[in-house]
């Protein structure tokens, strides 16, 4: 299937004027919002432009953690001149469709003078240290078996590779299936270069003190530069957090009824959905009418209407 994404990438000015900005995606691949401010790489293009604002625009070695469907880094390097790039994915299957939206949809002169794409999980297969290290991964644990039924790698990260982090049953970051993201940034940490940093992706359906303890595991300073509202559209991803919800957390995953909350956001002078210039915690008090539970979110889901929840983009480094 061939699906346009020129609305997502003009939305950061980054549409290609000689292309037409058609990415394929396979049945294992990552899908593109009709919307595109309801489309995650709109908080990691947030993200990639400060940096670019901070650092400027020339990076040595960079890293992209489980594309999905290569159309992160072809918005990457329109955004910056990159020397050595590899690509990554946990799903061989869909490398060469990867490989295929990158270098269709990227003019030869901006391809990275070595670009290389490599299978793995997290930073294990990166070949060398990096400036930059990108991701947005997926952080529902689940069982080997789950994971071999027909559910997608994009909702799903396999459990046995992370429960080995867990300091005990009642650890939080088990708790709020943040063990995920602690083993990226960990193996992130051994492969950026001195002065590099890893800008990371995380829903906002979680407490504050949990992701904050989750870098400090971490060995990682951080800041968080963007917040967004925007629709929860994976229905399978809110069933997972409902189930999830129901085994461990015993309390509750953050969503909201998305009639409510954008009205709360125009209320505010805000759209929706849309990157907002307020903290994550005036953002969460404004918005605690419209919440939901998981289980609340599932029903909602199940009753054809439709769920939002926070976005959040960060940048790290390891602490001195």
């Amino acid at each position: 299937m061939d699906v346009s994404v020129r609305p997502l990438l003009a939305l950061h000015d980054l549409a290609s004027v000689t292309m037409h900005d058609r990415v394929h995606l396979g049945p294992r691949m990552s899908g593109i919002e009709e919307e595109p401010c309801n489309d995650w790489l709109h908080v990691a293009l947030s993200e990639l432009r400060r940096l670019k604002q901070d650092r400027g625009e020339n990076i040595a070695r960079a890293a992209f953690i489980g594309s999905a469907n290569g159309v992160d880094v072809i918005a990457a390097l329109r955004l910056f001149r990159i020397g050595s790039l590899v690509v990554t994915d946990i799903v061989p299957e869909i490398i060469p469709d990867i490989e295929r939206n990158i270098r269709d949809n990227t003019v030869p002169e901006d391809l990275p003078e070595e670009l290389c794409f490599v299978v793995g999980r997290d930073c294990e297969p990166v070949p060398w240290e990096c400036d930059l290290i990108y991701a947005n991964l997926p952080l529902v644990m689940a069982s080997d078996q789950e994971l071999q039924s027909d559910l997608a790698t994009t909702t799903l990260t396999d459990s046995s590779a992370y429960l080995k982090l867990a300091y005990a049953e009642d650890d939080p970051l088990l708790k709020w299936s943040l063990l995920p993201q602690l083993g990226f940034l960990l193996s992130a940490k051994e492969k950026l270069a001195p002065g590099g940093c890893v800008i990371t992706l995380i829903g906002g359906r979680i407490p504050e003190d949990a992701i904050a303890e989750c870098f400090q595991r971490a060995g990682m300073a951080f800041e968080r530069g963007t917040v967004a509202v925007m629709r929860q559209s994976d229905e399978e991803y809110v069933e997972q957090y409902a189930l999830y919800e129901a085994q461990f957390t015993h309390e509750a995953f953050l969503f909201y009824d998305e009639a409510a909350a954008a009205g709360i956001l125009r209320e505010c002078g805000y759209a929706y959905p849309s990157i907002v210039d307020v903290s994550a915690e005036e953002m969460r008090l404004l918005l605690a009418p419209a919440a939901l539970t998981a289980e609340q979110a599932r029903q909602r889901v199940s009753d054809g209407h439709h769920v939002a929840h926070l976005s959040y983009g960060f940048r790290a480094v390891p602490k001195a």
